[in-house]
C-alpha cells in the first residue's frame, strides 16, 4: 500500500513504515486510490468544519485511509464508526475557529467605535488652548476679536489660515464652561446656590 504524506503536515520521515512506499505531495487530490493519507494534524484538512468532514469524505469515496499523527487517529473509508475522540476534536477545531471570529469582531467594532467619534466627557483640544490666557487678557481691554487674531498669527505660532468666527466661537464655549464650572460662589457667611442666597452648611 502506498503511504501519501501531505506537505502541509510537518512529520519527519521516520515516523513512517519504512516498509511501505512514501510518497510526498502537495495536494489531497494528488493522493491515490486505494492508499492511505498520513496528515499531522486534524485541522491540516481545512478551516472549518465543513471543509474538513469534506476532504475526509472526498477520501473516503476513494477507498483512501487517513491517518492523523498528531491525534493518533485511523479513520477507514469502510468504517461507518467514527471515534468519539474525532468528534470531540471536530468540535474543539469549529469552537476555537468561533471564538477567532467573535475575537475579531469585537476588535473591528472598538476600533470603529475609536473612528467614529470621540468618547463621552473627553475634552476637545483647540489650538486656541495654550493661547487662552492672551485672548482673555485683550478681551479685557475691550480688543475686538479680528485684532486679537492678529497679534497671535503675528506673535505665536497660529495657523494663518484661522477665522475670527473660529475664535469667536472658541470665546464662547470657554465661556460656557465658566459658567457651568461657576456653580458656587461664597459671599460672607452665605453661598450662591443656582441663583439662591443660602447660609453656608457646617
Amino acid at each position: 500500500m502506498k503511504i501519501f504524506y501531505y506537505k502541509k503536515s510537518k512529520i519527519k520521515k521516520h515516523n513512517y513504515d519504512n516498509n511501505h512506499e512514501i510518497i510526498y505531495i502537495k495536494s489531497l487530490k494528488e493522493i491515490e486510490e486505494n492508499s492511505l493519507a498520513y496528515i499531522y494534524k486534524l485541522s491540516d484538512l481545512g478551516n472549518t468544519t465543513f471543509q474538513i468532514l469534506k476532504n475526509i469524505f472526498t477520501l473516503f469515496n476513494k477507498n483512501i485511509n487517513i491517518h492523523i499523527y498528531n491525534e493518533n487517529y485511523n479513520l477507514k473509508y469502510n468504517d461507518s464508526n467514527l471515534p468519539i475522540n474525532f468528534l470531540k476534536e471536530i468540535f474543539a477545531i469549529e469552537e476555537s475557529i468561533i471564538n477567532i471570529r467573535l475575537d475579531k469582531t469585537k476588535t473591528t467594532l472598538k476600533n470603529k467605535t475609536k473612528r467614529a467619534g470621540r468618547k463621552s466627557g473627553k475634552k476637545t483640544k483647540s489650538i486656541f488652548d495654550k493661547h487662552k490666557k492672551i485672548i482673555f487678557q485683550e478681551l479685557k481691554k475691550n480688543t475686538p476679536k479680528t485684532e486679537i487674531l492678529r497679534i497671535l498669527k503675528s506673535n505665536h505660532d497660529l495657523a494663518v489660515n484661522t477665522t475670527p468666527q473660529a475664535l469667536g466661537q472658541y470665546i464662547k464655549r470657554q465661556q460656557r464652561i465658566k459658567e457651568k464650572n461657576k456653580k458656587v460662589e461664597i459671599i460672607g457667611d452665605l453661598i450662591e446656590e443656582e441663583g439662591l442666597f443660602i447660609h453656608t452648611k457646617n
